[in-house]
């Protein structure tokens, strides 16, 4: 009895709890595990070097310096991301993946968190691969125009947001519905219904504030006004804040098997 004793007492400090930062490399490996996950992230790489390309080579000159280029270049990542974003929260469900994990990581917040952390890292990541791609472009293509690497902290900072807002939103969304199918319906879907619905005057001043293309248009033409930043936070609020609200709540109460 005293060695049963003992022995039960030891195990519970034997077991060592997952750090965070593993976490996050475990829900990076996840998001190309999958085909999908996989294939989205090497047509979003390839799409985005050939955009930046396209950008260089075709038009007026003035479209052939880094911030068109970039703009350019970043468009498959802010379509194409959010939609991995989606698949990282979606899959636990999608999948039935989502007993092994919490019972591994009973800590259903933290899990939540690790995949918030992997959807930002992965939207650095192209961003990252969007502004290598970019100025390669430039340098090789590029017409010699007098603002041709013209780019201020501002607009990196725009640009930069413009990416993870978009990756947040996908992750808001996968989060508040549990299944893949309604949340990327609903990612795509969304601007394109303010649209329709923006067309009675009556709603137009109402619906600019939340039209989730708000939080991505202004950020790559020009240095944001303070109403546009305003316009941007609204949007943020309505599409990610409340979605992940939700989110928070149901995989918290969610039922596994």
């Amino acid at each position: 009895m005293n060695a049963i004793a003992e022995h039960s007492s030891i195990q519970p400090r034997s077991f060592s709890r997952t750090g965070f930062a593993q976490l996050v490399r475990i829900e990076l490996r996840k998001s190309i595990d999958t085909r999908a996950g996989f294939w989205l992230l090497a047509a979003t790489a390839l799409l985005t070097i050939l955009a930046a390309v396209a950008r260089a080579v075709s038009g007026e000159d003035a479209q052939h310096a880094i911030r068109p280029v970039l703009e350019a270049a970043l468009i498959p990542t802010n379509v194409l991301l959010p939609v991995v974003g989606i698949l990282l929260i979606t899959s636990e469900w999608s999948q039935r993946t989502a007993l092994s994990t919490f019972v591994q990581v009973p800590n259903r917040m933290r899990v939540l968190a690790a995949k918030c952390a992997a959807g930002v890292a992965l939207g650095f990541g192209f961003y990252a691969i969007a502004v290598v791609m970019s100025v390669l472009a430039v340098a090789a293509f590029g017409s010699n125009v007098s603002d041709q690497w013209v780019f201020g902290t501002e607009l990196a900072t725009q640009f930069t947001a413009y990416v993870i807002l978009g990756m947040l939103m996908g992750l808001a969304l996968g989060a508040a519905m549990l299944a893949s199918a309604p949340a990327i319906v609903t990612y795509f879907a969304a601007p394109a219904a303010v649209v329709v619905l923006a067309s009675f005057n009556a709603l137009e001043p109402v619906l600019k504030w939340i039209d989730p293309s708000s939080m991505a248009q202004p950020m790559t033409e020009a240095v944001m006004s303070s109403e546009e930043v305003a316009q941007v936070l609204t949007s943020a609020a309505v599409w990610i804040a409340l979605p992940m609200v939700i989110g928070l709540w149901r995989i918290g109460r969610a039922d596994i098997d």
